[in-house]
């Protein structure tokens, strides 16, 4: 028999060399080669060694020895299998050899165990040579698959409680088994509190950047991470690791849930045992440090020599352009440890949201930053779009839901710190930063974000200017007493595109700018002070977000300052304005002409144009000449910049000078307000106590020490379905992990325990982006993630430990739910994932409403069509997970009244003892308004609240003063108001009336549609004298009727929602437009040309019900060239007639709506709920 050779065997020694672990080597003595073959994927060597028995190698590497491959089988099954409650149904990757299947057929819960490996060469050859491994395959509940893993977990979902991946090295067929996509396979195909195993990329001695990137990757995927590792002499280092993953967010994985007897950890085990389980998560402190961090270059964190990483033939974990060393101005990003111990000083944290209309390049922006905190590399930053976390929202190019993400700042130049106008300790600053949605229909994510920070980065398009929804998110602002600092975006588009001059541009920003002082001027609150911004104070900077360049003013300043040897501050207020520079006096004047020549602007001259000279080198295709224009700014452009395709060289060179992140960081440390310094003009907003009280005064003083008030404003869903992060603000005291917490809902009345629990938190966790870090506790003044208190928060509330807070006010949004669908499923038997999915939608979106009709009809409602489209695809594919019928969409009506009822209505109570008289009539559009802008509340001091309805609405002062109940959901645009005069037992009543009330409001008898702006006065009432007969059973419902009789007594109404639409468009295609808006009811109010460019602004208002498909029709219409934005602005009655009768356009729409909620056609007549005497 001819004796089997290798080339990795010479003079009876076999050798493993390979790049993944340069300058070192692994040697065993060869007995005798027992088998070699190449199969389909790849080298299969197995061989008996002197000592360690047989071996089997693949592509060159050794995978198991017969002497200690126990180590590696042993803790990659044993901790997945014991950190799950009752692991049944067990999936292994990998794994021919059957090393891990005969340890997961140790544990008696297994009712099923597959193995899929893509190699049957591996599984044929181990039953042959590596039969005391392969035994796992003779177990009765083991089943073999044969074929690619990414394949077989395509089609599983929720089916398995442990997956182990036991694969070879990140270097062949299982390469693509280390990477993102295979841990959302992973994490799909897990069911509920589900554990994975997977090799964690070799050791911490050599291979540090591929572990801390593959933890990273795994963090984005499932809410509970940890690294391992184990022992094994015949492995590189002799050490393997693993990456421990869960679906629970709440897993310990450090500590067995189930452990085995000593007598029976020596009978199953060789190497497991509990105390190796948990010693296995303790790691050296280099190695800890590492994992902490964010980098992924090893040599930052460790002094170690550099390692070559793996040749992948996919996408690598991490390249080159990972590892740039940031430029000096700003540090890389600390880890979790030193970001906690900024949290302590409330006077060094900045709370930022950045806000803007949509496309005006939010996300864009603060890739910047991000990029700047070593998140992400310089080559993708603008284009990554990192806080845009779901995947439809990097299709779609927009921002979906708000994202969080903390981020280290230095100031090393100490002038910078005197020009901060508040009390500032030293110069490391934390930058706790939202990126919100753009887009109208997810303006609710807006105020969830605005909430919970104190100033805002306000994003404007240069061409664009100022749109509908840049002032309605600026209202919301300044309406949260929130300091807003502009930047003006896309600026490379006028230079690119329109090549517009010096001064054009000048005048651009002027424009803008002073747009943006009449929005913050109209709708400016005397307690923030005069917040309106301008450039030469440093609030406005200027920019590009895709090209990573901006600058503000005072960067100007201070470098012509010290050329000059002038005083900054000077030089700031003349480079901007009517101010110019004469070069052959050298003085400054405030006029354009001297000695019969025309000055050049000194923002055009010392500013712009530097900048104008690097863009026209550019578009001319001089990159010499740039290059020497690059070398007298200080800016060095490398080789391999100079030959970057396309527009490659000029963001190089523009980044480089005028690098985005330091404009933004300085304008934010400088100019937007600490938590100290802003909590003292909030308390008393956020706060619905008297100001005076313990819990406003602990706000106000943003203290650490005091009791814990803490606002979650909105539910972040966790990688576990159906659990969502609490995220919210801490105003005072410090949350941490396990703290008892009164959790009071927005219904909690103090004194009451509606709406109340006294809970423990589980856990506090930093949210970074796309993943979160667990963190001990979090002071006063931080943004913070809590795990276990999903359940008892349907979207947002108040975390208190004082005894008697009030709560901290429920936020107010500007866009109401308005269009709706039914759903139903297609299969009956998924009714109840239905059910489960539509509770965790309205959990996740801070907007969208879900009920059910009385002919059991599932109804989802939203802002517009996009939210609407957004929440159901959501619902089908997240959180029911069962494919949906879903039908057209229906908008949302009001039923209200033109004028007071014909006569008094009166109603008996069933037993006949009782009568209740009611008269309906109009509560006026200016009262409805101020409540639905939460002007008048019923939570406000009742005699504020009078004297306000009587001087500003004319209301009588006692009728005023006797307001029962707003209504629908105790907040509605409704009122109910007694005017009975000496009326026996009313007190006792009250509460049923008031019952009966918010009733009749949310379904009104012409189509159970709410009801608005309809103020119901209680006339009289008569009672019996005995109390059991005029219990809660006679009133409520007697009360609901009586007040459906003095609604269709008072020439009812419906009244539709209307949207405010902004079109942007070239003049040429503004015919198309109005055709379009006459076909569908709407008209045009406004139409302004937006000068220095061809395009005009349109606003129109254009009914709800008409805005179906409008998008499509209008770019039809225009050949694709209007840009139309909505967003709900008012109610108005739905013309044509009385919804009472059957031929005309509001009775069509009434009957359409019984019909699809299962109720008679006809509308019921008032003497249905009209008795008479």
């Amino acid at each position: 028999m001819t004796e089997i050779t290798h080339p990795t065997i010479k003079d009876g020694w076999f050798r493993e060399i390979n790049d993944m672990w340069p300058g070192q080597a692994m040697t065993l003595k060869v007995n005798q080669v027992l088998h070699h073959e190449k199969s389909k994927y790849q080298d299969v060597l197995i061989f008996e060694s002197s000592d360690y028995g047989t071996v089997l190698v693949l592509d060159n590497v050794i995978q198991a020895t017969e002497r200690d491959e126990f180590s590696y089988q042993e803790m990659i099954t044993h901790l997945a299998m014991n950190s799950h409650p009752n692991p049944k149904k067990v999936l292994v990757i990998g794994g021919g050899d059957g090393g891990v299947l005969r340890e997961v057929v140790k544990h008696e819960t297994v009712e099923s165990a597959i193995l899929c490996d893509i190699d049957e060469a591996v599984i044929r050859l181990s039953k042959k040579y590596l039969p005391g491994m392969s035994i796992g395959f003779q177990h009765p509940a083991v089943t073999t698959h044969i074929g690619d893993g990414f394949k077989f977990l395509a089609d599983r979902k929720n089916e398995f409680d442990v997956i182990i991946t036991d694969s070879s090295d990140p270097d062949g067929p299982a390469e693509s088994l280390f990477q993102k996509p295979y841990f959302e396979l992973l994490r799909d195909a897990l069911r509920e509190g589900g554990v994975i195993t997977t090799q964690g990329s070799e050791n911490q001695w050599l291979h540090l950047p591929l572990i801390t990137k593959l933890k990273k990757d795994c963090k984005e995927v499932f809410p509970s991470v940890e690294y391992a590792y184990t022992t094994i002499p015949t492995y590189p280092s002799g050490q393997i690791g693993f990456m421990v993953c869960s679906k629970d967010p709440n897993a310990n994985l450090k500590e067995p849930l189930r452990t085995w007897s000593p007598e029976e950890e020596e009978k199953l085990c060789k190497y497991y045992n509990k105390e190796v389980h948990l010693a296995s998560f303790v790691l050296p402190t280099f190695a800890r440090k590492a994992l902490r961090s964010a980098k992924t270059d090893a040599q930052l964190l460790v002094n170690l020599p550099a390692v070559k990483s793996p040749k992948l033939k996919r996408a690598p974990y991490f390249s080159s352009s990972n590892n740039i060393s940031p430029p000096p101005k700003w540090s890389t990003s600390r880890e979790v440890e030193e970001i906690r111990a900024l949290m302590d000083n409330p006077n060094q944290i900045r709370n930022m949201s950045v806000i803007a209309h949509v496309d005006h390049g939010k996300s864009t922006l603060t890739d910047s930053l991000v990029q700047r905190a070593g998140i992400i590399s310089a080559a993708k930053a603008g284009e990554a779009r990192f806080t845009d976390t779901r995947k439809d929202e990097q299709e779609r190019g927009i921002t979906i839901k708000s994202t969080a993400i903390s981020l280290y700042a230095h100031l090393p130049d100490p002038e910078d710190l005197k020009d901060i106008p508040q009390k500032t300790v030293n110069n490391e600053f934390l930058i706790n930063l939202i990126d919100s949605p753009g887009h109208v229909d997810f303006s609710s994510e807006v105020t969830a974000a605005l909430r919970v920070t104190d100033g805002a980065l306000v994003v404007v398009d240069t061409i664009e200017g100022v749109c509908v929804q840049t002032e309605t998110v600026l209202r919301q602002a300044l309406g949260e007493r929130i300091k807003p600092v502009v930047i003006i975006n896309k600026v490379d588009r006028a230079l690119l595109e329109l090549q517009v001059s010096k001064e054009d541009l000048f005048q651009s920003f002027s424009r803008t700018i002073e747009s943006v002082n009449v929005i913050i001027s109209t709708y400016l609150d005397p307690a923030l002070g005069d917040v309106q911004v301008f450039p030469q104070k440093g609030t406005v900077a200027f920019g590009s977000g895709l090209h990573g360049w901006a600058f503000t003013i005072r960067q100007f300043a201070i470098r012509y300052a010290k050329k000059f040897g002038v005083d900054k501050n000077k030089m700031m207020e003349r480079l901007w304005g009517d101010n110019f520079f004469n070069p052959k006096t050298k003085k400054w004047t405030k006029t354009a002409e001297a000695d019969g020549q025309t000055l050049e602007r000194s923002f055009n001259m010392f500013i712009l144009d530097p900048i104008f000279k690097i863009f026209d080198a550019f578009n001319k295709g001089k990159v010499d000449d740039l290059a020497t224009m690059c070398a007298k700014l200080d800016i060095k452009i490398t080789q391999e910049e100079k030959e970057l395709p396309g527009k490659g060289l000029l963001k190089a060179a523009m980044r480089k000078f005028l690098p985005a992140a330091d404009a933004l960081l300085e304008m934010m440390v400088i100019h937007l307000p600490s938590p100290a310094t802003a909590q003292k003009y909030r308390a008393e907003t956020l706060y619905e106590g008297p100001s005076d009280d313990p819990a406003c005064i602990a706000i106000r003083d943003c203290d650490p020490k005091a009791e814990l008030m803490l606002y979650v404003s909105k539910m972040v869903p966790t990688s576990d379905k159906g659990r969502f992060y609490a995220f919210g603000r801490v105003f005072s005291g410090t949350v941490r992990s396990g703290l008892k917490v009164r959790i009071q809902g927005p219904n909690f009345v103090p004194g009451k325990k509606d709406d109340l629990f006294v809970k423990s938190i589980q856990r506090t966790v930093l949210m970074m982006g796309r993943s979160t870090d667990p963190i001990e506790d979090m002071p006063a003044g931080n943004i913070v993630g809590l795990v276990g208190i999903d359940q008892f928060l349907l979207k947002s509330g108040t975390l208190t430990t004082f005894e008697n807070a009030h709560n901290l006010k429920v936020m107010k949004f500007s866009v109401s739910p308005v269009v709706q669908r039914s759903v139903e499923v297609k299969n009956a038997n998924d009714l109840p994932k239905l059910v489960e999915g539509l509770k965790r939608l309205s959990k996740s979106d801070p907007c969208v409403l879900t009920t059910i009709n009385e002919s059991g009809e599932h109804v989802v409602a939203g802002a517009g069509e996009l939210h609407l489209e957004i929440c159901l695809k959501d619902l089908e594919e997240d959180h029911a997970g069962v494919p949906l019928k879903i039908s057209d969409p229906v908008v949302s009506m009001r039923e209200t009244v033109n004028e007071k009822s014909s006569m008094t209505a009166l109603s008996k109570s069933p037993n006949k003892h009782n009568r209740l008289y009611v008269i309906a009539e109009p509560l006026g559009e200016e009262v409805s308004q101020a409540i639905e802008q939460g002007k008048i509340s019923p939570r406000d001091d009742f005699k504020a609240r009078a004297r306000i309805l009587a001087d500003d609405f004319g209301w009588d002062v006692t009728d005023a003063r006797k307001i029962w109940a707003f209504g629908p959901d105790t907040t509605g645009p409704n009122l109910l108001v007694d005017q009975t005069k000496a009326v026996q037992y009313l007190n006792e009543i009250k509460d049923s009336f008031v019952s009966g009330f918010q009733w009749a409001t949310r379904e009104g008898p012409i189509a159970e549609e709410p009801m608005r702006s309809v103020r119901f006065n209680v006339m009289d009432v008569t009672l019996h004298a005995d109390a059991i007969h005029r219990g809660g059973g006679q009133i409520i419902p007697t009360a609901r009727r009586v007040l459906y009789a003095s609604l269709l007594l008072a020439d009812p109404a419906l009244q539709e929602p209307v949207f405010l639409v902004e079109i942007q468009v070239p003049e040429q295609a503004m015919g198309g437009i109005y055709n379009v808006l006459t076909r569908r009811r709407g008209h045009v109010f406004s139409e302004e040309q937006r000068v220095g460019t061809p395009l005009f602004t349109v606003k129109a208002y254009l009914p709800v019900m008409e805005s179906f498909g409008f998008n499509a029709d209008l770019r039809a219409a225009t050949s694709g060239q209007a840009f139309p934005q909505m967003v709900f602005d008012h109610w108005q009655i739905l013309p044509g007639g009385s919804p009472l009768k059957s031929d005309t356009l509001p009775g069509q729409v009434v009957a359409k709506s019984r019909v699809r909620k299962g109720l008679k056609e006809a509308v019921p007549g008032y003497d249905n709920y009209y008795d008479k005497l």
